[in-house]
């Protein structure tokens, strides 16, 4: 009897115990999406706002400026995308990208990277990194809402690199 009272408070407690976990795990997601939200609050109405502050044009030389790991655009096709924080999820690992970052990518991205192409999903992703076109004038809220885009990305879990066979 006192063995089935022990293992059920031992039960319960881990019940207790994964259900906090989930729920901090939860709560720290939904933060960091309300802070990711509050941050693009300003572009939720842009019909009803005054025309931005400031603005930026999408030109090769400003582009080129966003040439490292840490700050990223690309060029495919004559639009200029924010792959900053695709770069860490990327199938093929960052590696793949961070050669291009502040350059034309297109040639790569159409041969993903002499290996073929992309998928349609790739396709897909890439759309919703989209700052502009090349040669237009975006507000920088156009950039926060790929940064935003690029957070719901989902991660596939496998790398390229990771599942190289060696074929000796």
């Amino acid at each position: 009897m006192k063995k089935e009272l022990l293992i059920g408070i031992v039960g319960s407690l881990l019940v207790l115990a994964g259900a906090g976990y989930y729920t901090m795990h939860y709560r720290a997601q939904t933060a960091q999406l309300d802070a990711l939200m509050k941050r693009a609050a300003p572009s939720t109405n842009i019909q009803n706002s005054s025309p931005p502050v400031s603005v930026i044009t999408l030109t090769k030389e400003e582009i080129a400026k966003h040439n490292s790991a840490s700050d990223c655009w690309i060029i495919v096709q004559g639009s200029a995308y924010a792959v900053t924080g695709f770069l860490n999820i990327h199938p093929g690992g960052a590696a793949a990208i961070a050669p291009y970052c502040g350059a034309d990518a297109t040639q790569a991205f159409l041969t993903q990277g002499g290996q073929g192409t992309h998928s349609a999903v790739a396709d897909q992703q890439l759309a919703t990194l989209l700052i502009g076109k090349v040669g237009a004038q975006v507000a920088p809220t156009a950039i926060q809402k790929a940064d935003i885009n690029a957070a719901t990305i989902p991660f596939s879990g496998e790398r390229e690199d990771e599942n190289e066979r060696d074929d000796d």
